[in-house]
């Protein structure tokens, strides 16, 4: 078979959008068998200090610049909004009891408020969102029954989806720093936020295994380190409301390679949220590759936009 120019071109669109999802629904079961052995606190730890030592030798091999002035305080509210406020929020509302299929439908309106935000609403593309999380809905709606959904619980999933919707839009402006620099700068603050953490709630149990050290490293490496930096480009380079229409497809993915990796049990309703979210991202997604975009065109990370946590023991059909 022989590929034209056009083919060529439209894989080189698809493939780093593809990877993205398929890395970061990875996460989820990543992330589940290292809560088996950490408590949320310490794996939080963990992962932040592991990628901001990884990613300042990346920023000392490669020579890139740290943000300074302006650009350092736009990287650094980034960070706090997707690395701390998010993933703070989120694990409060799961330990105040909400289930992690409500957490999921909640936070696939994160599309909608960065459309909205962004000023990119049209019929088209409320439309895509609408459907997408229609999809998203199908997709988890066996685990809506299980656990609460009380007022505390759900304030707490609101200020996550509000976190990484602002987080992800404050990033995508964030472009004269290189995506080392923004990730080691970013990573450096979690890790002072959740030491304090850790010292002032403890470290929790510890129940290492080797599977669970290989989740960790994985979340640590490809999640933290690779998926992000792709992260960082596609929000610099697509905009902030591709990216965050491509999440539409996190839970039906993370449910998918759960079934691959674990042998976990994937239900129709699954693959059919999956289909539904499909045709809502390509509502969503601009066309011929254009970048959907601020009012100004976006400059560039999803900053760690880290996609929620599992319950421990459960995989989220979000994604990490």
């Amino acid at each position: 078979m022989n590929l034209t120019l056009s083919d060529l071109s439209r894989a080189k669109r698809i493939a780093p959008p593809a990877l993205l999802l398929v890395l970061w629904s990875s996460g989820a079961v990543a992330v589940s068998y290292g809560l088996e052995a950490v408590s949320p606190q310490l794996f939080l730890l963990i992962r932040a200090a592991g990628t901001a030592t990884l990613a300042w030798v990346l920023v000392r091999t490669t020579a890139q610049s740290v943000p300074r002035g302006t650009e350092l305080r736009r990287t650094i509210v980034a960070g706090l909004l997707l690395q701390v406020v998010y993933q703070g929020g989120f694990f409060l509302a799961l330990d105040h009891g909400i289930g992690a299929g409500l957490v999921s439908i909640i936070l696939s309106a994160q599309p909608l408020l960065t459309v909205v935000a962004a000023r990119a609403a049209s019929a088209r593309s409320l439309a895509g969102v609408l459907i997408g999380m229609t999809g998203v809905a199908i997709a988890v709606g066996a685990d809506l029954t299980s656990g609460g959904a009380n007022a505390t619980a759900v304030s707490f999933a609101v200020v996550a989806l509000v976190a990484i919707t602002a987080g992800t839009i404050a990033q995508s402006h964030a472009a004269d720093a290189g995506v080392w620099a923004c990730l080691a700068m970013q990573s450096t603050v979690s890790t002072a936020v959740y030491g304090i953490a850790v010292a002032v709630a403890g470290p929790g149990s510890v129940r290492l295994s080797p599977s669970s050290i290989a989740a960790i490293g994985w979340v640590v490496v490809v999640i933290s380190l690779g998926a992000t930096a792709l992260l960082y480009r596609l929000a610099h380079t697509r905009g902030a409301v591709t990216v965050s229409g491509l999440f539409l497809l996190v839970p039906a993915g993370a449910a998918l390679e759960d079934f691959v990796i674990r042998g976990a049990t994937l239900s129709p309703s699954v693959l059919l949220g999956g289909a539904v979210a499909a045709v809502g991202l390509a509502l969503i997604l601009p066309r011929n590759g254009a970048v959907a975009s601020m009012a100004e065109p976006p400059a560039g990370p999803g900053g760690g936009v880290r996609l929620p946590l599992p319950e421990r023991g459960t995989p989220s059909h979000q994604g990490v």
